[in-house]
């Protein structure tokens, strides 16, 4: 187990061991949830949520399309 600081706003770092057998990257997400009195993050993927195709929409109103 390693010990880690809370930062002043509420940051931690992940020591690198944990980072690299989780396969973590900069950017990825956690899941951070409290068990039995314990903080537990788990590795999260994020789905995109498909934008429906109107032909009736103009394009300049579609939100999250590049």
């Amino acid at each position: 187990m390693t010990a880690v600081k809370i930062g002043a706003s509420r940051q931690i770092i992940i020591p690198k061991k944990a980072f690299e057998q989780l396969g973590l990257a900069g950017g990825d997400y956690l899941d951070v949830t409290v068990r039995n009195g314990s903080l537990v993050m788990s590795p999260k993927t994020l789905v995109d949520k498909p934008v429906r195709q109107d032909d009736d929409v103009d394009d300049t109103y579609r939100i999250g399309e590049q």
